[in-house]
């Protein structure tokens, strides 16, 4: 997702679009299901529920395509030498996840724990040495690249564990704590990556194979994939099928989201407006990231009452309709404004390991 490589050539415009895509979902997500309960307490409205339900069936692609884009920008920085890559692909990740964990913790206790935000501080500080709990992203990624530029003689080897370890990742939580008495949040970050790897690998080592099938994009073939997309989620998440062939419509949902959403990249690249509004919020994924979920914090803060209602009119139809697309959109708008300003005022620090170049990492 987030680190810059040397040159232009992983800079093509359907990958910035999804790179945008895949951080308004996971903005939209936070709004919309983690979010509408304290936001909309208690609220009955059929619209709110639709909301949360369209942004639960995007979990088969939401992360993925976030893993898959920063595959695919990183394919080409694990030839380089460890001296090359410290900075961009390492300490501008870690220095921003350290950063901003901490954060987190302190403000945005309020919301998670009012009654005791110490507690709730607390327990977000200790999680940060195990990967962290709300910029868990940011850590796996620099595993997922470490692990990526260790092996890259054995691409192979690596997909073929990758496949495998999405097998095992429903084991992985239980054994760590189970087992070996592992913190609630090295077991939760574990189990996280072991699910997500095979998409971050399959950008790092298969960009070709993924290249060809976006480029290959039809409006026909985008609608048809978004369709099956469309009837396979309502068949998994809404019509009770069985448990024993969930495994399988989840893949099939994975790939399924993925065809669809890197197509319709490269279908919406050929307009100029979109290609600049991608490469706009690409370059600013990382800061979206860190901020939103503070800013949000601060929303419900903000709207919520000493008794913990909300002081929201929950029966207005046009606030069920309006209020998460237009709170994801302004979400965002505030976190890349928020980016801006820091670098105009000199703490680009905020954003990236102090002392070096003060682009984003992508």
């Amino acid at each position: 997702m987030m680190s810059e490589q040397a040159g232009t050539s992983s800079r093509l415009p359907w990958i910035d679009i999804a790179k945008a895509a895949a951080i308004v979902l996971v903005v939209h997500y936070h709004v919309s299901v983690a979010g509408a309960p304290q936001l909309l307490p208690d609220s009955t409205s059929a619209v709110v529920a639709w909301w949360r339900d369209l942004s639960l069936a995007m979990i088969p692609l939401r992360m993925p395509l976030f893993f898959l884009t920063a595959g695919l920008l990183a394919g080409g920085a694990i030839q380089r030498p460890w001296s090359a890559l410290w900075r961009p692909r390492i300490g501008n990740l870690l220095w921003p996840f350290l950063l901003w964990s901490v954060l987190f913790a302190v403000l945005c206790a309020p919301r998670y724990d009012p009654e005791e935000p110490v507690r709730y501080m607390r327990r977000s500080l200790e999680a940060i040495p195990f990967g962290g709990t709300a910029y868990w992203f940011l850590s796996v990624l620099v595993v997922y690249f470490v692990i990526a530029r260790l092996l890259r003689r054995f691409p192979h080897l690596l997909l073929l564990g990758a496949v495998a370890a999405v097998g095992l990742a429903p084991l992985v939580g239980s054994f760590l704590t189970d087992a070996l008495g592992a913190p609630d949040a090295l077991a939760t970050n574990a189990s996280r990556a072991a699910s997500f790897a095979v998409w971050y690998f399959l950008g790092c080592f298969a960009r070709p194979v993924v290249t060809q099938i976006a480029t290959r994009a039809t409006w026909a073939g985008a609608a048809t994939a978004t369709a099956l997309y469309v009837v396979i989620a309502w068949a998994l998440y809404f019509a009770g099928m069985a448990a024993s062939i969930t495994d399988l419509l989840n893949l099939a949902l994975n790939v399924l989201g993925l065809v669809a959403a890197l197509q319709l990249a490269v279908l919406a690249s050929r307009a100029g407006p979109a290609r600049r509004l991608g490469h706009y919020l690409a370059g600013r994924t990382l800061a979206i990231y860190v901020l939103h979920p503070i800013l949000l914090s601060g929303v419900i803060v903000a709207v919520r009452r000493g008794d913990g209602t909300a002081v929201l009119p929950l029966t207005s139809p046009i606030l069920n309709v309006l209020l998460f697309p237009l709170l994801t959109v302004a979400l965002v708008a505030a976190s890349t404004a928020l980016y801006d300003l820091a670098r105009r005022v000199g703490a680009p620090w905020l954003f990236a390991l102090p002392g070096g170049r003060t682009r984003e990492p992508r």
